[in-house]
C-alpha cells in the first residue's frame, strides 16, 4: 500500500504542475513587461540627467584649461621680454650698449627686444586685463628708457617682477574659479588628477622665479639674513614641488618635464643656482657678484630653464584640457546610449514576452543539444542561459557548471601535456570534481617539473665545464664547426684562440688546488669579459682555453681580440 501511495502522488504532483506551469509563466511575462518597462525609464532619465551634468562641468573644465593655458603662455612671452631687457639693462650698468653686448654674448638683442615686445603687445590676455593696468604703465616706462640706454638691471628687475607677480596673481583667480566649479561637479579621477598635477607645475613655476629672484638679489645686493633664508626656502619648495612630477603629469606634461631636464641650459643653470644656494648657506658672498660678465653668462641660461618651466605648464594644462574633454565626450556617448538603450530595452522586453511563450521547448532542445556535443567528448561549450521555468533554469545552471568543469579539466590536461609551465595551470578548477581533480594535477605537474629540471641539469653538465662554467670541449668544438661550415658556404673570417694559463701549477703547489680553482673561475670571467655574447668561450683541459668565433672584420680584429684576452687575463 505504501507503494501505490506513493505512485498516486507522483501521478498527481504530475497532472498539477502543467497548470502551475502556467501561471508561473504570466506571472514572469507580466514581470517581464511591467517591470523593466517601469524600472527603466525613471534610471534612464536619471542617467541622461547626470551625464548632461557632466558633459557641462567637463566643458567648463576645458573653457577653464584653456584660459589657464593661454594665461601662462602670456606669462613666458613676458619672461622672453624680461630676459632681453635684463641683458641689455646689465648692459647700461656695465657701460656696455645693446651692440657690444650682442658681440660679448653672440646674439642679436635689439631684434629679438622688437620680436618679444611684439609678442607681448598682441595678446588680449594681458593688454586687456584692468588688473594689469599699473604694471602695463611701468613697464612702457621701463621700454622708454632701455631704448635710451638709461635703464638700470635693478628697475628692469623691478618691474618685470612687479608684472609677473600680477599675472601670477590673475591665474590663481582663474585656478580658483576652476576649484569652485568642481567641487559640486561629478568629473572622473583623471580630470582631478590633471588639475592637482596644473597646480603643481605651477607652484613649481612660482618657486623656481622666486628662487631666481632671490638669487640675483644675493648677488647684486648686499643679502640680509632674511633674504639667504628666503633664497633657501624657495630651493626647497622648487624641490618638493617637482619631487612628484613623474608620477602625477600626464603625458604632455611628463614629456614637456622630461626635455625641460634634459636640456643641458637648464642642467647648467641648476648647477648655478645650487652653487648660488651653497655660497648663501656658507655666508659666503657670490663670486658672480664681483664678475659680471660670468653673471651675464650664467643667467644667459635662464632664458630657456625659465621656457622649459612654462612648457611644463603649458602641456599640464593641455592634459586638463584634454581630460576635460575626453570626459565631455564620454559623457555625451553615455548620454547617447542611455536614451537607445532604454528604448531598446523597451522593445527587447516586449519581444522577449512574445517569445517567453516558446521558452519551455528551447531550453529543453539546447540541453538536449549540449548533452550530444558532451557525449561527443566536446566540452567548450558556451554557457546555456537559463531560460523557462525555474526547474529548467536550475538544470540549466548545474549543465553549465558540469560542462564548465570539464572543459576546464580538459585545457589543464592539453596544458600539462604542451607546457608544465603554462599560466593556465595555476587556475583552480571549478566544482568540487574539480578541485579532487587539481590536487592530482598538481602532483602530476611537480613531477614533470623535477623532470624537466633534472633534464635541464644534465644537459647542462653535458655541454659546460663544472668549475668555470664555460663550454666543455665537446660542446665548443661541435659549435666551431658548425661556424666553419657556415664560413665555408658563405665565406668570412673564424678565428681560433687557444689560451694557455701560465703559472698554474706553482700556484697549485704554493696555495693549493681552491687558489688554483680561482685563478681558472677568475680566468674564465676574464675572458667572457673580453669576447662578444656571440663567440664560443670554452675550458678544453686542465689550463687550456679556447675562445673561438666568426669574425666579421678580419684578421685584425682577431688580433685585438688576443690582445685584450691578453691583457685582461694578466689582470
Amino acid at each position: 500500500m505504501t507503494d501505490t501511495a506513493s505512485a498516486t502522488g507522483v501521478v498527481q504532483g504530475s497532472g498539477a504542475r502543467p497548470g502551475g506551469r502556467r501561471l508561473r509563466l504570466r506571472t514572469v511575462l507580466l514581470l517581464v513587461v511591467l517591470v523593466p518597462t517601469a524600472g527603466i525609464v525613471l534610471p534612464a532619465l536619471i542617467s541622461a540627467s547626470r551625464a548632461a551634468d557632466e558633459r557641462s562641468a567637463a566643458r567648463r573644465v576645458e573653457r577653464d584649461a584653456s584660459a589657464l593655458v593661454e594665461i601662462i603662455d602670456a606669462r613666458a612671452a613676458v619672461a622672453d621680454e624680461e630676459t632681453v631687457s635684463g641683458v641689455l639693462s646689465l648692459g647700461n650698468d656695465l657701460g656696455a650698449d645693446a651692440e657690444r653686448m650682442g658681440e660679448l654674448y653672440g646674439v642679436d638683442y635689439v631684434a629679438q627686444l622688437e620680436r618679444a615686445r611684439a609678442v607681448v603687445d598682441t595678446l588680449p590676455v594681458i593688454t586687456e586685463d584692468p588688473a594689469l593696468a599699473d604694471e602695463l604703465e611701468a613697464l612702457s616706462e621701463l621700454r622708454a628708457r632701455l631704448d635710451d640706454g638709461s635703464a638700470t638691471f635693478a628697475e628692469s628687475n623691478a618691474t618685470f617682477n612687479a608684472l609677473t607677480a600680477a599675472i601670477d596673481a590673475g591665474w590663481e583667480r582663474r585656478f580658483g574659479q576652476l576649484r569652485d566649479e568642481m567641487r559640486d561637479a561629478t568629473l572622473v579621477g583623471a580630470v582631478h588628477d590633471r588639475v592637482d598635477a596644473l597646480h603643481g607645475t605651477f607652484l613649481a613655476l612660482s618657486a623656481g622665479t622666486d628662487r631666481v629672484i632671490l638669487a640675483t638679489r644675493y648677488i647684486l645686493d648686499e643679502p640680509s639674513p632674511s633674504d639667504v633664508a628666503a633664497l633657501l626656502d624657495a630651493g626647497s619648495r622648487f624641490a618638493m614641488v617637482t619631487a612628484p612630477f613623474g608620477e602625477r603629469l600626464g603625458e604632455n606634461g611628463t614629456e614637456a618635464w622630461r626635455a625641460h631636464l634634459e636640456d643641458p641650459s637648464t642642467q647648467r643653470f641648476e648647477e648655478s643656482l645650487d652653487r648660488i644656494s651653497a655660497s648663501a648657506l656658507a655666508g659666503e658672498p657670490s663670486p658672480l657678484s664681483t664678475d659680471p660678465v660670468a653673471f651675464g653668462e650664467v643667467f644667459v641660461d635662464g632664458a630657456p630653464w625659465s621656457a622649459g618651466l612654462n612648457a611644463t605648464v603649458t602641456a599640464a594644462g593641455e592634459d586638463l584640457r584634454l581630460a576635460g574633454i575626453e570626459q565631455a565626450d564620454d559623457a555625451s556617448y553615455a548620454l547617447q546610449r542611455n536614451t537607445i538603450g532604454a528604448a531598446t530595452l523597451i522593445v527587447l522586453t516586449v519581444i522577449a514576452a512574445s517569445l517567453l511563450a516558446r521558452s519551455i521547448t528551447r531550453p529543453v532542445r539546447r540541453l538536449e543539444q549540449a548533452a550530444q556535443q558532451i557525449h561527443a567528448g566536446r566540452f567548450d561549450l558556451p554557457a546555456i542561459v537559463p531560460h523557462g521555468p525555474r526547474e529548467l533554469a536550475d538544470t540549466a545552471t548545474a549543465f553549465n557548471e558540469m560542462a564548465g568543469t570539464l572543459s576546464a579539466v580538459e585545457a589543464h590536461a592539453v596544458a600539462l601535456a604542451d607546457d608544465p609551465e603554462a599560466p593556465l595551470l595555476s587556475e583552480s578548477l571549478p566544482g568540487r570534481t574539480g578541485r579532487a581533480l587539481q590536487v592530482a594535477l598538481n602532483r602530476l605537474r611537480s613531477s614533470m617539473q623535477v623532470a624537466e629540471q633534472r633534464r635541464r641539469d644534465l644537459e647542462q653538465a653535458a655541454t659546460h665545464d663544472a668549475l668555470t662554467g664555460l663550454l666543455n670541449r665537446a660542446a665548443a668544438f661541435e659549435m666551431l664547426d658548425h661556424d666553419l661550415a657556415r664560413m665555408e658556404r658563405s665565406g668570412g673570417t673564424v678565428m681560433a684562440l687557444f689560451v694557455d694559463l701560465d703559472g698554474l701549477k706553482p700556484i697549485n703547489d704554493a696555495h693549493g688546488h681552491a687558489a688554483g680553482d680561482d685563478a681558472l673561475r677568475l680566468t674564465a670571467e676574464a675572458l667572457r669579459a673580453a669576447t662578444r655574447s656571440a663567440d664560443i668561450v670554452a675550458r678544453i683541459g686542465g689550463d687550456e682555453f679556447l675562445v673561438a668565433g666568426v669574425s666579421p672584420d678580419g684578421p685584425r680584429a682577431v688580433e685585438e681580440t688576443a690582445e685584450r684576452i691578453r691583457r685582461l687575463v694578466s689582470e
